[in-house]
Parts: structure tokens; C-alpha cells; sequence
């Protein structure tokens, strides 16, 4: 009470009366410390191992929110100043095709038209700027007439005379669901206005279920993609809303990297606060508490080259190599001790396997696309009819085999349904099951797996990792999307984990480790140290993060598994590039080379 009466009013108090707030706040903390002292023998061993794990976690993300990553601040305005005039520009265009088709006319009629029902004056305004051109004695009576109905009045006036911000929920939903929904579902008639062709179109209402567990309305990135997607579909003819929902998704991009650009840095030094603060263990970041950085999680590839090292130093950044393909591939060794799955993954690159088993036809191994053949004129007659196959198949345009090898392998090993994964990748539905039917005779331990956990979901409620951390979940046992949920659980956990414990190892090296931890990005170890140290820093994280772990399968078989680490380094965090000289390469160790031309000793 005292201490949110300070905070509050900034009131000076007596030193009386913060010596009694002192001693509140010290048996405060005494009493916890207490109370987890009674707790601790209760909790069940693995919780233990993970809150003992999170604790020794602390040290390391602590560690990062003080040091920070060095910023580029040129090239930083110079992004700000680029996104800036493309949100500007998109805004107006939105604005004017709004206006074209009719959209604030309609919303400012329909107001007046209400509105005039309650009062009797003409001509009533039709804008804000007209609205606050009348006397201000009109104003007042119009007030005394109807307050309720002015105040809505006012609201829809002003709300439709100002440019629609594409960034708003509110609006996006009146937008889509409203002036863009189905006639079967507007209540109003939005249409009158329209030219004929347009009558006759609509879009569905997709919902997403809140924090309350309810449906409702969505104008979400997924819910967006779908009308997007409604475009393409002849049934449903909402090829003149997709534009909206492109800009929508433009506007709403380019914010979140503003958003980021523009955060406060604290001397030239991009700061932000960790914590293992999600189900699955996976590190979150935010603003700290200081006003200083943002949420380092979220920066995209583009946003990468703004972070440099310090003079002197360059940037060594360890991935881990399909680190969540190995892990399911451990999962299920450890479940059934089938193999099939886990060798595929330890003798390369598991995607262009993959893709050679269901593409047997393709050119293999050489990984290419129609553009780079006609790039570097390599049309040799033996892969003609293959490549005039490639040609012909919509889906591979911009696109290896691998890209969509590796799409479709995600999408099925965490329970994708082929309609689904089809709207997401806009691969045909045909081609999936196709996938899927190649993946699964394949790999069999994967459906395996898929029923294993609902069966978990069903009747014990909780899954529980290779790595020990524990979830439980609660309610609709068998609704797909917990399904699904549960599926994808354990491998990004072990995954999060698997980082976090090379993250801790790394920091507990103290100075045997020439080099200062930055930044921990999902699967990925951000560092700088003196170029002079460098190769030294990629032999001591690689042989930190490729920890080794014993697996035991149910038949008593064992096997040594691990991720292998892939190492990169540059003076800034930006792919290298002619456009970027000085970005991070990627150096493949013989490990990793071994390992990637290792696919032709192992078949089905």
C-alpha cells in the first residue's frame, strides 16, 4: 500500500515509515523463500531438474540483457527512412481504393440516415470537417435533441472521415466482415452502392479462438492468408477483397519491423530482457526494464545487418541442422526403437532424401530450380525431360524440390491434414497426399507417433520430454488442433532446451571461452570475439552445442544421438551478400561435409 503510494504520488516520506516498508518487504521475501522450501520436496523429480535447469538459466540471459548488441545506427535510419515511405504509400493507396469502391460514402450515409430519424434538421453534415463547421448553436440543440444518438453520430462521422488504419483489428474487421461479408451474414446491406458484378461476391467469416476459448471474428495473418487464398477459388470469387487483405499484410509487416527499428537503444547498444517464459521452454525477449530494446526474437532476415561488432571483433553465430527432424527422429527411437526415420536424418540432408524418394524422376543430387537452369544455360539432354517435367508443375516455380521437400516434411510430421498444409504452401492437395503416402510407408514410426500422443492426450493429459519438462493438457482431448498442439510440443521444447543447456554450458566457461555471448535466437547462438580468436570460438561452440545424449530404446538397443552445429561468422549479422561484403558466410566443417554427402550409404 505504502509502496504503490510512493510509485503513485512520489510522495516524500518519513524514514520512520520507510524502515517499517523495509521490513515488510524483507519478511516478504523471507516468507517465500519459505514457502519454496515447503515445496520443494513435493515436486515431482523431473519439475525439480527443470526449475533447477531455469534457475541456472538466469546467470547467461542475464548476462545478454546487459551487454547488448552493437547497432549500425546509418544503416538503421536508412531502413526506417525505406519502411516508412512504404507504409506511408500503402496506407494512401488503401485509402483511395477504399474511396473508389465506396466504403466511407456508405458508413457516413448510413450514419446520417440513422441519425436523422432522431432529429429534425437538414441538411445534416456528412464529414467530420462539415460536422465542425456548424454553429455552435445547432451543435448544442442537436445535443439536447438526441445525446445518445449524437454521440454515436459523432463517433461514425469521425471514424469514416479519418483514413482507415490498416493496422487496426477493429477496423480490418468492419472492412472484411462487414462491407466485404457475406450477404447471408450482414444484418445491413452494404452492396446498393457496388457495381452489379460485385453483388454477387462475398467471404466467409473465419474465427480464431480467444484467450477465453471462444471463436469469434479473425483478421489475423492466417485469417487474412485465407481470403488471399478464397481469391484463387472460382466457387467463392473474392478476387477483388485479396488486394485489401495483400495490403493489410504488407502494412501490418512493415509496422512490426518499425516497430523494432525505431526501439530505444542504450549507447549505440540494441538491449532487451530474456526469460524461459513459454510452455515449451523456448526463450522469450522484450523491452527491458530500463525503456531500452525490444523483442530479439522477432528480428527478421532483413532486419539482420543493422547489428555489427564491436571495432576489432566479428560475429560467430552456431544453428543447429534440422534440429527439430532429428529430435522427432530421436523421439521416436526412444518410443519404439524403430530407425528408419533417425537414419535418414544421420545420413544428411533429410528434406532432399526425402525429396528423391518421392521424386525419384528429378535430377539427383543436383538440387535446382527452372530459374537456375536457365541462369546458367545447363539443359544437358539426359535432364531435359525432367527439367521440362520441373517446368510443368506449378508449385516448383522458385522453388528446389528441397523448399518444397522440406515445407511438406514439417507440415506432416506434426500432424498436417493435406487441405490445410495446401492452403499455407499453395501446393496441390494431390501432390501432398502423394507426399504422404511416400513419408509414411517410409518412415512408419511417424503415424506411430501421432497415435502415441493422442493416446497420451486422452488418457494421462500430460506429455512429458526426452529433456524431462512436463505439460499438461487440459480439456478437449480429442479436438485435432490439441492434437496437433501436443504433437509439435515435444520436439520445440527439446529443441528450446537442447540450446538453452549449450547457452548455460557456454557462459559457465567463464574465461576459457574468449568471447561474449549477445544473443540466443530459438536454435541459434549469437557471439563476437577478436578475429584473432575466431576459429577457436567455432571449435569451443560447436563442441558445446553438439551435447551428446544416450538413448535407450524399449527393446534395450542404445544409440549416442546428437544435433550437429553449423558454423557462421562475418562483421555483421546479415547474410553475406555482393549488396553486404561483410556479413556472415557459411563455413561447413568436415563433419558436416561427411555428413551431407553421406546420403548415397543409406536406402530404404
Amino acid at each position: 500500500m505504502v509502496t504503490m503510494q510512493i510509485i503513485n504520488t512520489s510522495t516524500t516520506v518519513s524514514s520512520t515509515t520507510l524502515d517499517k516498508l523495509a521490513l515488510y518487504s524483507g519478511l516478504d521475501v523471507l516468507t517465500l523463500f519459505e514457502i519454496k522450501d515447503g515445496l520443494m520436496p513435493l515436486m515431482d523429480p523431473n519439475r525439480l531438474a527443470v526449475y533447477n535447469f531455469e534457475m541456472e538459466l538466469q546467470a547467461p540471459l542475464l548476462s545478454m540483457s546487459f551487454v547488448g548488441i552493437p547497432v549500425d545506427e546509418y544503416a538503421r535510419r536508412e531502413m526506417v527512412e525505406q519502411f516508412t515511405q512504404e507504409q506511408t504509400h500503402l496506407t494512401a493507396l488503401i485509402n483511395r481504393m477504399l474511396q473508389a469502391i465506396g466504403y466511407f460514402d456508405y458508413y457516413r450515409n448510413m450514419a446520417v440516415k440513422e441519425f436523422s430519424t432522431c432529429v429534425d434538421y437538414t441538411p445534416l453534415p456528412i464529414t467530420w470537417d462539415e460536422w465542425l463547421q456548424l454553429p455552435i448553436q445547432t451543435r448544442r440543440a442537436l445535443k439536447e435533441a438526441a445525446p445518445e444518438a449524437l454521440t454515436k453520430f459523432q463517433k461514425a462521422l469521425k471514424e469514416y472521415s479519418e483514413p482507415f488504419n490498416p493496422v487496426s483489428p477493429s477496423q480490418k474487421l468492419k472492412l472484411f466482415y462487414h462491407f466485404f461479408g457475406s450477404p447471408a451474414n450482414t444484418t445491413a446491406e452494404p452492396y446498393f452502392f457496388l457495381p452489379p458484378w460485385l453483388k454477387t461476391h462475398g467471404i466467409p467469416e473465419y474465427k480464431s479462438r480467444n484467450v477465453k476459448g471462444d471463436y469469434t471474428p479473425a483478421v489475423d495473418r492466417e485469417a487474412l492468408e485465407k481470403i488471399i487464398k478464397a481469391a484463387g477459388d472460382e466457387k467463392m470469387a473474392a478476387t477483388w477483397a485479396a488486394p485489401f487483405a495483400h495490403i493489410c499484410l504488407a502494412i501490418s509487416d512493415l509496422s512490426k519491423s518499425l516497430g523494432f527499428l525505431n526501439c530505444k537503444l542504450e549507447k549505440g547498444l540494441f538491449k532487451a530482457s530474456f526469460g524461459a517464459v513459454t510452455e515449451t521452454g523456448r526463450l522469450a525477449s522484450r523491452q527491458n526494464a530500463q525503456g531500452f530494446g525490444s523483442n530479439a526474437q522477432n528480428v527478421t532476415p532483413k532486419l539482420r545487418h543493422i547489428f555489427i561488432a564491436p571495432p576489432g571483433e566479428k560475429f560467430v553465430v552456431c544453428d543447429y541442422a534440422q534440429i527439430e527432424s532429428r529430435i522427432v527422429a530421436a523421439i521416436c527411437f526412444r518410443l519404439f526403437g524403430l530407425e528408419n526415420y533417425i537414419a535418414a536424418t544421420e545420413s544428411g540432408d533429410l528434406h532432399s532424401l526425402a525429396a528423391s524418394m518421392v521424386w525419384p524422376d528429378l535430377p539427383w543430387p543436383q538440387d535446382f530450380t527452372i530459374e537456375w537452369c536457365i541462369k546458367h544455360g545447363a539443359f544437358p539432354k539426359d535432364l531435359l525431360k525432367a527439367a521440362k517435367k520441373l517446368a510443368s508443375a506449378p508449385f516448383y516455380r522458385g522453388k528446389s524440390r528441397r523448399d518444397v521437400s522440406k515445407t511438406l516434411g514439417h507440415g506432416t510430421s506434426y500432424c498436417g491434414k493435406p487441405p490445410q498444409m495446401s492452403k499455407h504452401s499453395h501446393i496441390e492437395v494431390k501432390l501432398i497426399e502423394h507426399y504422404q503416402e511416400v513419408f509414411f510407408s517410409a518412415f512408419p514410426e511417424i503415424a506411430k507417433w501421432h497415435r502415441w500422443v493422442a493416446e497420451q492426450v486422452q488418457t494421462v493429459g500430460e506429455i512429458t520430454t526426452m529433456l524431462g519438462r512436463t505439460r499438461r493438457f487440459f480439456g478437449r482431448p480429442n479436438d485435432d488442433s490439441t492434437i496437433r498442439e501436443a504433437v509439435a510440443y515435444e520436439p520445440q521444447s527439446v529443441a528450446a532446451d537442447y540450446c538453452n543447456r549449450a547457452l548455460v554450458r557456454l557462459h559457465n566457461m567463464g574465461t576459457k571461452f574468449p568471447a561474449v555471448i549477445r544473443l540466443s535466437k530459438h536454435d541459434e547462438l549469437v557471439v563476437s570475439c577478436k578475429e584473432a580468436d575466431e576459429e577457436l570460438v567455432l571449435d569451443i561452440m560447436r563442441e558445446q552445442m553438439e551435447e551428446r545424449i544416450a538413448l535407450i530404446a524399449p527393446n534395450g538397443k542404445r544409440r549416442e544421438w546428437f544435433v550437429p552445429a553449423e558454423a557462421e561468422s562475418g562483421w555483421n549479422l546479415g547474410r553475406k551478400s555482393p549488396e553486404n561484403p561483410n556479413g556472415i558466410s557459411h563455413p561447413l566443417d568436415g563433419r558436416v561435409r561427411a555428413a551431407a554427402g553421406g546420403w548415397k550409404e543409406w536406402r530404404l
